[in-house]
């Protein structure tokens, strides 16, 4: 029998969103990095590389034309190629692009007061018999919080859950009578208790009646954090949640001031990143948008003025190239590229030196409508404005030893220009 079940990754409550249109507060970057990177929100298995041709519009903007799309597992090296109409060209589609199951995790590690969720998957005909805490019952409690059975209906179905495809073929002598076979899916909530090692029994009852036993190791710990010092400049851009931590290096509390500020006046300083055990570095992109060009259209109506507007504008790019392929259009460690127009990416690595965004939010905004007979210019109309902070997005991507899913981290550093 294969194994039924894996660690499931907590699902996210709230998205962090990052966006150079909409600035987001500096804060949450410091309090929720660890806490939002633990739950996995981006996990991947693959990527996703277009090959494409451009098309260059009159305005200079790039239209791509699709010629073949390949998928590589990052966790097998399985590969794919496809053509613009999804028919396979070379490959398994499956194997390329399917997250596997790895089964019951050999080793499980949770921290201290913290509650992690563990969803028991199973095939059709196999219930949970047991699952209890065989040995270090004072380090973890588990709890059932949740589960959902379902009959199958048709001739044949294809379940889907956290990201694994189950085929199950069935046959009946009714094609839509309710099968007799159910397929079960289990949700039990662990807890770290105290620093040590517990190991849980899990008991699997298949459809014939045989039972399969497999054990599962958890330790707790203390720490079990993605990341263990995350650092620009000198200034930690992560908070300290033990109760005995001063927080006193990190970048909100580098002033007198009791609120704290969210940003830094440094223009350049070393960027570190230092992993958690159970974590492996893969990739850090530099994102930053581009310098403002100014744009001018003009636009003649029917009644014999021509109009004209000029405004400022971020440089156009039509995305980042993340795997340096010269296109705009993959889909690299979970990252799109082409959610990037007006923007430019340098990769690094866990130790770097990086020079931040130095041009704030603005606009500077002009129209008015010139007479074609007379030259004269009415309706005048224009505006701008100035900010004071520029933004740098630094994405961090790493890899969970347990899963072997690859996610990444949006990191927000703020700099402070002019008064």
């Amino acid at each position: 029998m294969k194994k039924v079940s894996k660690l499931c990754a907590m699902a996210l409550a709230a998205a962090m969103a990052v966006s150079f249109a909409t600035p987001i507060s500096a804060k949450a970057s410091y309090y929720d990095i660890n806490k939002y990177a633990n739950y996995g929100m981006y996990q991947t298995y693959y990527d996703v590389d277009r090959s494409v041709d451009y098309k260059t519009n009159q305005d200079g903007t790039l239209t791509p034309t699709t010629k073949t799309v390949t998928y590589k597992n990052k966790v097998t090296g399985e590969t794919c190629v496809v053509d613009a109409n999804g028919k396979v060209i070379s490959g398994d589609s499956e194997k390329a692009r399917k997250s596997y199951d790895y089964g019951i995790p050999k080793k499980i590690t949770i921290g201290t007061d913290e509650y992690v969720d563990y969803n028991v998957v199973l095939r059709a005909g196999e219930k949970v018999k047991s699952f209890k805490v065989k040995n270090g019952k004072g380090c973890v409690s588990i709890k059932k919080a949740g589960m959902s059975v379902d009959d199958t209906y048709g001739r044949n179905s294809t379940r889907h859950f956290e990201g694994q495809d189950y085929y199950n073929g069935y046959s009946y002598d009714s094609g839509y009578a309710p099968s007799k076979t159910q397929v079960y899916n289990y949700a039990y909530r662990l807890g770290g208790r105290k620093v040590g090692t517990s190991v849980l029994e899990l008991k699997v009852k298949d459809g014939a009646g045989l039972i399969k036993t497999l054990d599962i190791k958890v330790i707790v710990t203390n720490d079990n954090r993605v990341f263990k010092s995350l650092s620009y400049a000198g200034k930690s851009l992560l908070i300290d949640g033990n109760r005995d931590a001063t927080n006193n290096k990190i970048l909100y509390a580098q002033t007198k001031n009791k609120r704290g500020i969210e940003y830094t006046k440094k223009k350049s300083g070393k960027f570190k990143v230092k992993m958690g055990d159970n974590y492996k570095f893969v990739a850090a992109y530099v994102v930053k948008p581009n310098g403002y060009v100014p744009k001018t259209e003009t636009r003649k109506s029917g009644t014999g003025y021509t109009r004209t507007t000029t405004s400022l504008e971020r440089a156009y790019s039509r995305g980042i190239d993340l795997n340096g392929d010269g296109d705009y259009e993959d889909t690299i460690n979970g990252i799109d590229e082409n959610d990037f127009s007006g923007s430019s990416v340098q990769k690094i690595g866990k130790s770097a030196k990086i020079t931040l965004n130095t041009v704030a939010d603005q606009t500077n905004y002009t129209s008015y409508y010139t007479n074609n007979r007379t030259g004269e210019i009415s309706d005048y109309e224009s505006s701008y404005t100035n900010g004071n902070y520029a933004y740098t997005v630094i994405y961090i991507v790493y890899q969970n030893k347990v899963t072997k899913g690859v996610s990444y981290m949006p990191i927000p550093i703020i700099l402070r220009v002019g008064n």
